[in-house]
Order: structure tokens, then C-alpha cells, then sequence
């Protein structure tokens, strides 16, 4: 037994077992294999290599420290000297601030409704489709049908035709003036005017040429952009004193009419409400300074009298609520419109009582509502700031411009 244990270890000692090969897999990731010399304990025998797994890798370096300022001794420390350790107090890091508790979250209103009767149809076409000038040949319109204008084709024709003139010319002018063309509200609307007062039963060269300068004095005798005469009587003056047309203001003579007038001008005031200072004014003065000139003329009857001409006739109240009110020969600075107003109804009540004195002005007796217009219109064109704000002040918008010139669009009007 001896003998044979003897000769496998002789055996072992000339021919070593080898380690298993290959070696198992690790759990991390191969690396390059590392061959080191064993030697295994017990007899001495010839160094093996065999395959162990790599070093670790070194730890990564401690991050920077940031100096600090030293703590002053108020706060604990003491102040280290170059080269000394710091003490425990100057080593800890200092300490944060406790942050300050967050303010209650502020709650927002709730949401408002937009819209509202605001976005109803009506409304919106009512605003948006309806400017007040449309609405001036809209209403006088319904005054021409209350007028029995539309009874028969031979009394509507020349009703009609005068604001078809007065709508081609505008255009024309237009197409001259301006780069694009628009809707002529305001030429139709002086053409119903020129209908209403002069009322013609035929179309002749004269009513045509009336209706032609009533819309040429708007875009040729101009100030600031504006007209300066009041369109409209322009056209009835001209008619007068060239042609010797009658104004026979074919308005109605009843109460129904004169409530109709003046419903219509009411409702066109809605969607203009600043013109009160024009209307107001001239309603005021008028009839005041009627008042006066009846009682000291006539007594107490011819007082009564004046009164129920002035607030009982259409007539009066078409002249205060439709033509004193026209938007572009007016003034539009606030206290100049009042003025205005108060002007016009003075001329109106003190320019009968002038002609009266004068034999040779009596003639121009029918003249007096235009003559006043213009006696206000030229106090709008002398008085530089007559062109100021209807309205507080707002964000002036941007103003069309040419295209392919940069300059701005003319304003039309």
C-alpha cells in the first residue's frame, strides 16, 4: 500500500494536474485575464500559472472642497491661520436657510361669460352691417314709402333716380380718388334728401346737374379732410336760386308724421350717441330765441303759435335730427359740436327776422335752414380744433396704407 502511494506521488510531482479549463464565466463583465506565479503550499514544486480576475478599480478621487469663509467668532468658530487645521466648527458646512413658507395660492375669478346679447345675430348685424350713415337712407327711405313716394311707377321713378346720379357720380369720384372702391352710403343718402325736400315729378338736366354737384362739393370743396358745406343743401340751394325749384318737404303735416320723424331720428341717434351735443343745442337755442322774437312781436298768441310750429311740424324736427346732425360737415370736438348746435338754431330763428327788415332780402326767406347750415359749417371750417375727439381717448388704429407704396390711404368720405 505503501509502495503504491509512494508512486502516484512521484507520478503527481512529474505530471501535475492542470485547473479546469476554460474558467466559468463571471457575473460581471470579461476583462483582460491576469497571469500570476503560484505556488501552492506543501512540497515545493515548479511555479503554474494560473488565470485570477483583475484588481478592482480604484476608488474615484473625493470631489474638490470649496473654500468657505471662515466663521467669525460671533458665529462659534474660531479663524484657522495658513497651514493650521480647521477646527470642527470651520469643517461643518454651513448651515441653509429655512425657507419661508409659500403664500396661499390666490384664486382666480371664475371665468366671464363672454358674449352674451352681445353675440346674438340681430345684434351683431345691427352693429356690424348697419352703420348709422346706411341707416340715414334706410330711414328716409320709410319717410319717402310714409310719403306715398312708392304709390306708382310715375312718382317713384324720379324719387329714385336722383340717388341712382348721386351714387354713379360718387363712384366715379371714387375711382379717381381712392385705390379701392366702397358702398357710396352717403351719396344715396344725399340724393333721397335732395327727393324728399324738392319731390319731382320728372327727371330733367337740371335735377341731374343738381345731383351732380351735390356730390362733387363732397369730394372737391374739402378742409382737414372734410367737406365744407353741407351737401344736401348745397344741392336745394342751388335748385332754388339756378333753377327756381320749390322745396315742398314732402315730410306729412299730421302728428302720425311728426312722430315718425322723430321716432326714426331717435333711433339714429342710438347708434350715434354723441350727436346729442348737436341736436340738444339747436333744438334749445331755436326754440328759445324763437320764443323771444314771438313775444316781442306779437304778444302772447304769436308766442303760442311759434311754439306749435316749432314742436309740432316734421319739418323741424327732420332739419335737427337728420341734416344738423350729418356726420362729416359737422364738428366733432365736444364743445365745438355744442356751439355748433347753438349757432345753427340762432341763425334759424334770427335770419327770418333780417330779411324781414330788408325788402331786398326777403326773397331768400326760404332759404333760412341751409343759409344757417352754412353759417355753421363755416364756423367749423374757421375753428382749427373743430376736428377733435368724439369719444375718450382710445389706441388710434393703424391706417390703411397703398399697397406696393407704403403710403397712406386717403380717407374717404
Amino acid at each position: 500500500m505503501d509502495a503504491r502511494d509512494a508512486a502516484s506521488d512521484r507520478a503527481a510531482e512529474t505530471h501535475p494536474t492542470p485547473p479546469p479549463w476554460p474558467p466559468r464565466p463571471a457575473a460581471s463583465p470579461p476583462a483582460a485575464p491576469v497571469l500570476r506565479p503560484v505556488i501552492p503550499a506543501g512540497a515545493w514544486s515548479p511555479p503554474t500559472l494560473a488565470l485570477l480576475p483583475p484588481p478592482p478599480p480604484p476608488p474615484p478621487p473625493p470631489p474638490p472642497r470649496t473654500s468657505s469663509p471662515a466663521p467669525s467668532p460671533s458665529e462659534g468658530g474660531a479663524a484657522t491661520e495658513a497651514g493650521s487645521r480647521p477646527t470642527a466648527a470651520a469643517r461643518a458646512p454651513p448651515a441653509t436657510a429655512t425657507p419661508a413658507p409659500a403664500a396661499p395660492a390666490r384664486r382666480d375669478p371664475p371665468p366671464r361669460r363672454s358674449g352674451g346679447w352681445r353675440k346674438f345675430p340681430l345684434v351683431v348685424l345691427w352693429k356690424r352691417y348697419l352703420p348709422p350713415v346706411r341707416l340715414v337712407w334706410i330711414f328716409l327711405l320709410v319717410l319717402v314709402w310714409n310719403g306715398q313716394g312708392f304709390l306708382s311707377r310715375a312718382v317713384a321713378e324720379p324719387l329714385l333716380l336722383l340717388p341712382l346720379i348721386a351714387a354713379a357720380v360718387d363712384l366715379a369720384f371714387q375711382f379717381v380718388r381712392f385705390p379701392r372702391l366702397r358702398f357710396p352710403d352717403a351719396a344715396v343718402a344725399n340724393g333721397l334728401f335732395l327727393s324728399i325736400i324738392l319731390w319731382p315729378t320728372t327727371i330733367t338736366l337740371a335735377l341731374v346737374s343738381v345731383a351732380v354737384v351735390t356730390v362733387g362739393l363732397r369730394h372737391v370743396a374739402r378742409v382737414s379732410s372734410h367737406p365744407i358745406f353741407n351737401p344736401a343743401a348745397a344741392g336745394v340751394l342751388m335748385a332754388a336760386t339756378l333753377f327756381a325749384m320749390p322745396q315742398p318737404w314732402h315730410l306729412g303735416s299730421t302728428l302720425t308724421d311728426t312722430a315718425l320723424v322723430a321716432a326714426l331720428g331717435l333711433v339714429l341717434w342710438s347708434r350715434a350717441l354723441h350727436t346729442w351735443r348737436l341736436w340738444v343745442p339747436y333744438f334749445a337755442f331755436n326754440l328759445g330765441a324763437t320764443a323771444v322774437i314771438a313775444e316781442m312781436l306779437g304778444g302772447p298768441s304769436a308766442l303760442t303759435l311759434s311754439i306749435q310750429v316749432a314742436l309740432l311740424t316734421a319739418e323741424t324736427f327732420f332739419f335737427g335730427l337728420f341734416m344738423v346732425t350729418e356726420p362729416r360737415t359737422a364738428p366733432t370736438s365736444r364743445r365745438v359740436m355744442i356751439v355748433f348746435g347753438a349757432t345753427v338754431g340762432l341763425a334759424a330763428a334770427l335770419l327770418p327776422v333780417l330779411f324781414n327788415e330788408y325788402p331786398l332780402l326777403s326773397a331768400l326767406g326760404v332759404l333760412v335752414p341751409y343759409l344757417a347750415l352754412f353759417v355753421g359749417n363755416l364756423l367749423t371750417a374757421a375753428v382749427p380744433s373743430a376736428r377733435g375727439a368724439r369719444q375718450p381717448a382710445r389706441a388710434a388704429a393703424p391706417r390703411r396704407t397703398i399697397p406696393g407704396t407704403g403710403r397712406p390711404e386717403p380717407e374717404q368720405g
